[in-house]
């Protein structure tokens, strides 16, 4: 690795009360067992017991051994273990921003077969846990359960593990587009405890990149872009690094910059020497929503036709689309009967929708779009949205329909504005 592993060893008097009465709450509370229960039980003034299980008086003399003989634990005091569990922490959080994917898992499967988690380091093998979940297993309720213990007993992390701790919130937050706000408000926490020259904070600043346009924030998104190459650099992260072109692309294509993004993405295709990666499907992906975008119908086909079975199932209407456009109606309706069986339920919608169209139904039309517009919107998902609408408005344009086209203009209006919300569509009232 290019720079050293460093993490915050954070043993002082305050935060190790915390920690242990942290812990010993959690016997409790594991036990079903009230404060006035066990402070009877171990002839304790309740008052004190609450003391220490907030880190807010010391352990006397031979109350830990009390509290370990009564609850069937064994709370190790060796502060080793918390510094270990610490540079475990540190590391797996490196391999996650340096994208040294083996090592990171490798680290993570260690910690959470780990058995010293009864010491100093409960929380932090909480936080690996918690790590393990979300890059890992993909196991929910065990991440949730993760995720209740720390927020109960946040107060007793120290400044970096919060600062990792709700960087990895926002990770997570951040793959579900309607969670994107909360991802943001991750990433605004995981800042406030984290210095401007450390490895989570230019992790934090390279996710927000994402997080900015999934909120439909391209513009800021942009400028975040300019910001994170800057750090990345000072910190040796090449691989992060050469992902920046493609989210600045993305933004210019949202921007309406198509033709910048196009050059910049066939740029980015030539320097990987048409390798196939999955870094080369998504520029496929994104140079020819582009195309789209700019009306580059045989452009788009060229471009997808040799991957189109390597390409995501959300781009499984591009190629019917482009057809469509082209008046290749018969071509266009074997592409949909074929990418229909691939597809996500959303985007069948789609592409029914354009079946319709070729069909002349009109309201089967008219339902499959807005079907598929109401599930873009409910999701909070505004990519396609102008795709969409003037799909919708050239329809309604044939049809002589000026109360659609209203609602449609209404609809493309806010979207401009970034107001359009599925509970503010004029379209779907």
């Amino acid at each position: 690795m290019p720079f050293s592993i460093t993490y915050s060893s954070s043993n002082n008097d305050q935060l190790l009360r915390s920690i242990a009465g942290a812990y010993f709450k959690q016997q409790r509370l594991s036990k079903d067992l009230s404060l006035i229960e066990v402070s009877k039980a171990l002839h304790l003034n309740k008052g004190f017991l609450s003391d220490l299980e907030h880190g807010n008086r010391h352990f006397p003399d031979g109350t830990m051994n009390q509290f370990n003989s009564f609850y069937s634990c064994n709370f190790d005091e060796s502060l080793s273990l918390r510094e270990d569990a610490e540079k475990m922490l540190s590391s797996a959080y490196t391999f996650l921003f340096q994208k040294q994917r083996t090592e990171e898992i490798n680290i993570l499967s260690e910690a959470v077969s780990s058995k010293k988690e009864n010491s100093y380091a409960f929380l932090t093998y909480a936080i690996l846990k918690l790590f393990y979940h979300i890059r890992v297993s993909n196991d929910t309720n065990a991440l949730t359960e993760c995720k209740l213990l720390l927020d109960h007993y946040c107060y007793a992390l120290s400044d970096y593990e919060k600062s990792v701790y709700y960087s990895l919130l926002a990770l997570f937050y951040k793959r579900d587009i309607s969670k994107a706000k909360t991802a943001h408000e991750c990433l605004i926490l995981s800042y406030s405890y984290c210095s401007s020259n450390s490895i989570v904070f230019a992790m934090n600043a390279f996710q927000e990149i994402a997080i900015l346009g999934k909120m439909n924030q391209p513009a800021l998104a942009l400028l975040a872009c300019q910001k994170v190459k800057s750090i990345l650099r000072e910190k040796s992260n090449y691989k992060r690094l050469s992902d920046i072109d493609l989210f600045e692309s993305n933004c210019l294509i949202l921007l309406g910059e198509q033709e910048e993004a196009q050059k910049k993405l066939k740029s980015i295709l030539e320097l990987g020497n048409n390798a196939l990666s999955s870094n080369t499907f998504s520029t496929i992906q994104s140079l020819s929503f582009s195309y789209i975008l700019s009306e580059k119908y045989e452009e788009c086909i060229q471009t997808i036709e040799p991957v189109l079975d390597k390409l995501p199932e959300d781009t499984q209407w591009f190629l019917p689309f482009c057809l469509y456009h082209l008046n290749r109606f018969s071509e266009c309706i074997v592409s949909i009967n074929t990418s229909i069986k691939y597809s996500t339920e959303q985007n069948t919608h789609f592409l029914l929708a354009i079946q319709y169209r070729i069909a002349d139904d009109a309201s089967n039309f008219i339902h499959e779009c807005k079907q598929y517009y109401s599930s873009k919107l409910s999701h909070s998902e505004y990519d396609n949205i102008p795709v969409i609408l003037h799909f919708f408005l050239d329809f309604a344009k044939e049809k002589d329909n000026p109360s659609l086209q209203l609602k449609i203009y209404a609809d493309l209006n806010q979207y401009h504005e970034k107001t359009l919300t599925f509970e503010r569509s004029e379209l779907l009232q």
